[in-house]
């Protein structure tokens, strides 16, 4: 069984833990993301029924033979890679019309083999993209991507701080209606320190349509992305009320 913990980027990437972060040292990555560089095409992952986020790391199940061959590649070329949700998950060889436009620039923490033969990967989203053109199908999809910038917002004001605490009452109230949102999410949620970070980290954990998830993905603004998810939280928590 994969856990998850608050464990250190470095210790992963070392190899020396079968434990995985929820989160990493935002402050750090801010930083480190700024300065990357990525290829204009990249290999390119569809997933199914979930949301990767701008520094979120999710584990993802990767199951077809064409997404267990880019896994495989990609972990031996640095690891750097698309990733895109799917439109309908029942797709089992999507093409660019069944990928929603915007995704992430992923890198691969760790994989895991499983015993059937497929892996679950362990992703850190990195930048939001668009994926412009898929310019191969074959041995997986390959994409020409173009980064998608964020708007500058100051996320140290005293509005910005509200909208978060507002998010994490909300969040804390649904906690105890819901057994799907897991301790561990929670206790993340309240150590973290980058709040840019923690509105895409609730963003990716909450328990939403993907719909509305890629609606909070496609938002330039990390202000109006706050509050976009207080609002669908807000509506989840009258409909646990009302169970």
């Amino acid at each position: 069984m994969i856990k998850f913990d608050n464990l250190s980027l470095e210790q992963i990437l070392s190899g020396d833990s079968e434990i995985i972060p929820i989160m990493t040292s935002a402050e750090e990555d801010d930083q480190a993301v700024q300065n990357e560089t990525y290829p204009p095409v990249l290999p390119l992952l569809p997933l199914r029924n979930m949301v990767l986020f701008p520094g979120v790391i999710m584990p993802v199940s990767v199951g077809r033979p064409s997404s267990i061959k880019l896994v495989e590649e990609c972990e031996k070329n640095g690891g750097i890679l698309a990733v895109s949700t799917q439109i309908d998950a029942r797709v089992e060889n999507p093409v660019q019309k069944d990928i929603y436009k915007t995704g992430v620039v992923a890198r691969i923490l760790k994989t895991f083999r499983m015993p059937d033969g497929s892996y679950t990967a362990i992703l850190q989203g990195r930048r939001r993209m668009d994926v412009e053109a898929v310019v191969e199908t074959v041995p997986y999809l390959r994409a020409s991507i173009v980064l998608r910038d964020e708007i500058n917002t100051d996320t140290d004001t005293s509005e910005f701080a509200a909208i978060l605490d507002e998010i994490k009452e909300t969040m804390r109230k649904l906690s105890s209606e819901n057994a799907q949102m897991s301790s561990e999410m929670i206790f993340a949620m309240e150590n973290m320190k980058n709040r840019k970070f923690l509105v895409n980290f609730i963003s990716a954990n909450m328990t939403l349509p993907v719909e509305q998830k890629y609606e909070l993905l496609c938002l330039d603004d990390v202000r109006q992305r706050g509050l976009t998810a207080l609002r669908f939280l807000n509506f989840e928590l009258k409909r646990a009320a009302l169970r």
